[in-house]
C-alpha cells in the first residue's frame, strides 16, 4: 500500500513539474515578482488561482519531495479557501445537496515572492491554489524546512479532504480543505520522495 502511494505520489509531482514547464508565459500566468493582486471576483478567479513554481520553474533534479503521513483524522486546517472556490468545485464537483469529502493529494510548498508575506506556504491540488497555511503555522513551517537544512523548493505531498460544498433549498456551505498531517509541525516527519 505505501508503496502504491509513493508511485502515485510521484506521478502526481512529475505532472506537476511537466505541466509548469510546458505552460507558455502569458497573461494567465502569475508573475510573483510583479504581483499585486486584485479583488478575488469571477472574472479574476480564474486568472490567479494556478500554483506557479515560479518564473523559472526548477530543474527536476533540483526539487526536493517529501511524504508527511497522518493519523487519518484530517485535523489540520488551512485559510484562505473561500478564495479559491471556483477551484475547489472543478476539483471536488459542482455544488449539490449533499455536502462533499473528496479525498486527494495536496502539495505544500513556500512561496517566497509572495509579495504579502514572504513566509507565505501555498497548499495545492490538482495544480490549483487551494488556500495557505495561515501566518503562524507559515513560520513554523519555514522553521521546520530550516530545522531540517531544506531550501524553499522543498515540495511536501500529503492526504487531503476537501469537505463543504453543498446547496439546497435551505442553505449554501462553501468548500473547504482538511490535511492529514500532525497539527503539531514538530511531529512531522517528512520521508523523502526519491526522483
Amino acid at each position: 500500500m505505501d508503496f502504491i502511494l509513493g508511485v502515485i505520489i510521484l506521478a502526481i509531482i512529475w505532472y506537476l513539474i511537466k505541466a509548469v514547464r510546458s505552460r507558455p508565459n502569458n497573461a494567465n500566468n502569475i508573475d510573483y515578482k510583479n504581483y499585486v493582486p486584485k479583488p478575488k471576483t469571477p472574472e479574476t478567479l480564474s486568472n490567479q488561482s494556478t500554483i506557479v513554481l515560479g518564473t523559472e520553474p526548477p530543474k527536476y533534479s533540483e526539487v526536493l519531495a517529501y511524504r508527511v503521513y497522518g493519523d487519518e483524522s484530517f485535523a489540520f486546517d488551512i485559510v484562505g479557501e473561500a478564495s479559491y472556490q471556483q477551484n475547489l468545485m472543478q476539483i471536488a464537483g459542482a455544488k449539490n445537496e449533499v455536502r462533499k469529502s473528496h479525498n486527494c493529494i495536496a502539495i505544500i510548498r513556500a512561496e517566497p515572492t509572495n509579495p504579502h508575506d514572504p513566509n507565505a506556504v501555498v497548499v495545492g491540488v490538482d495544480n490549483k491554489i487551494v488556500g495557505y497555511f495561515d501566518r503562524d503555522t507559515a513560520k513554523k513551517f519555514h522553521k521546520l524546512l530550516q530545522d531540517k537544512n531544506l531550501n524553499e523548493q522543498v515540495i511536501i505531498a500529503v492526504e487531503a479532504k476537501v469537505v463543504g460544498g453543498w446547496a439546497d433549498q435551505y442553505s449554501t456551505g462553501d468548500y473547504g480543505v482538511k490535511l492529514d498531517v500532525p497539527r503539531s509541525l514538530g511531529k512531522w516527519e517528512l520521508d523523502r520522495i526519491e526522483n
